[in-house]
């Protein structure tokens, strides 16, 4: 009986999260630089946060933020990377107060205003549709655009690779959207979820977030996404990328679709593709042979007890006080890997992705840059032939030529290790192209 109990508990939870509109996050509209140690000591700070630009008709404005003012603390909350401005903001919902203390010239300055909403996108002939879906509790932003009317039009639903972002704004100026921009121009519906944490949606800090979690968020908006009365629910293709990739075949397991185009991702274990991924890019640095051998055996360790024995950095550092150094080089903050907590990682590693590849039974195409440094063609070839092997012709594999792992022009593998992360990459728009073609074979 109690069992019976918390389940039509959790149901009546789920359906009041979801007639509550999800409340926007605000902007505040503020380009942020350092403070050098120079600045903080003639104006007698340890630290702070230098405000440069001030976004017109946002809440930095609102505020009357001035350029060169020296942000110490948000609510309360001391200031002194840009990071922890984005901790505060996340906390919080557009309407609500928010105050500022700022030094200004060698003064203390307090301002206050009323957060105001992020706006949202408009597109140029589309219409844009913002709802949400409850996954585990949270309340996830979902933002649907399509064609203007009815439809049903065939339908992207797109699963980003790992970070802290968000998808909300206009294609020009979200990850992916100088790919899904002419996507959604050639007549289809284009579907992005925040993850939980990101953006409107609830959750926690990056950090903190789960796989298992981020893949219940993808399950329930893609399930929405099939009642919605302009997409063809018989029309719609994944599109992952990196991570995303991980994801895709996760997903169309659970609800099917017609297709998933995965792009530079794995199809081996993470152990291995950790392994792998480390020699290749160790090489690429220029270490030697035994240097990189050295590091192997004992990152080989590392994993083991990371991911086989789902042990934390100091669960391995007692269990095996000799790998301290190499452990905390890992894992300097003890907790977290690429930005993500290792508990994320933890779950994944515990995925056999050509188990799910193998059961999608749907169109798979398998994408990969000719110089992408961080997944390799043998996997994303394998991808294509799991598929093939249980339903023949139904896997495709692709070379992009001349593209990395960001779909940007690069000349080598050195060349785009050298380029990443940086300003100036050039985006390259056969990805686009391929993507275009094959959607219209599989769903048109």
């Amino acid at each position: 009986m109690p069992r019976i109990v918390s389940v039509i508990s959790l149901a009546l939870l789920a359906t009041a999260a979801l007639s509550q509109e999800l409340p926007r996050r605000g902007a505040l509209g503020l380009q942020m630089a350092p403070l050098s140690a120079d600045e903080a000591k003639s104006l007698g700070l340890k630290a702070g946060v230098k405000a440069s630009t001030i976004l017109p008709g946002l809440t930095a404005e609102a505020l009357k933020l001035a350029p060169n003012d020296v942000l110490i603390s948000l609510n309360r909350k001391a200031i002194s990377t840009t990071a922890d401005v984005t901790g505060v903001l996340r906390t919080m919902r557009a309407g609500e107060n928010l105050i500022a203390v700022v030094n200004r010239g060698g003064k203390t300055v307090t301002l206050q205003a009323a957060l105001v909403e992020k706006p949202k996108q408009k597109g140029e002939g589309i219409d844009v549709v913002y709802t949400h879906v409850v996954s585990k509790g949270n309340r996830i932003r979902v933002i649907a655009t399509h064609p203007k009317g009815a439809g049903p039009f065939p339908t992207l639903f797109v699963i980003g690779g790992i970070g802290s972002y968000s998808m909300d704004g206009e294609f020009r100026s979200v990850p992916y959207g100088n790919i899904l921009e002419p996507i959604s121009k050639a007549g289809y519906a284009i579907v992005r979820t925040e993850k939980p944490g990101q953006g409107d949606s609830d959750g926690p800090a990056y950090t903190d977030l789960l796989f298992n979690d981020e893949l219940d968020a993808y399950i329930q908006s893609l399930r929405m996404v099939k009642t919605l009365p302009f997409v063809d629910k018989s029309k719609i293709a994944i599109f992952g990328h990196s991570m995303g990739g991980a994801f895709g075949p996760l997903v169309g397991a659970a609800e099917q679709v017609k297709g998933i185009a995965s792009c530079a991702t794995m199809y081996k274990s993470w152990i291995e593709y950790n392994l792998e991924n480390e020699r290749r890019q160790m090489a690429l640095a220029g270490a030697t042979g035994p240097e990189i051998d050295a590091h192997q055996v004992q990152l080989s360790q590392i994993l083991h007890y990371t991911y086989n024995d789902q042990l934390l950095p100091a669960q391995i550092i007692k269990k095996n006080p000799k790998l301290k150094a190499a452990v905390t080089d890992t894992f300097p903050d003890g907790k977290t890997y690429s930005g993500v907590g290792l508990r994320f990682f933890q779950q994944l590693s515990l995925k056999n992705l050509p188990e799910a590849w193998a059961k999608t039974n749907c169109n798979v195409l398998s994408l990969w840059g000719e110089y992408d440094f961080i997944s390799t063609g043998w996997d994303q070839e394998e991808i294509a032939n799991c598929v093939n092997a249980v339903k023949p012709g139904f896997g495709e594999y692709r070379l992009l030529k001349n593209a990395d792992h960001g779909f940007f022009n690069t000349t080598s593998f050195k060349d785009s290790m050298t380029k990443w992360g940086k300003p100036g990459n050039v985006h390259n728009p056969e990805v686009t192209s391929v993507l275009l073609e094959w959607l219209g074979r599989v769903l048109k």
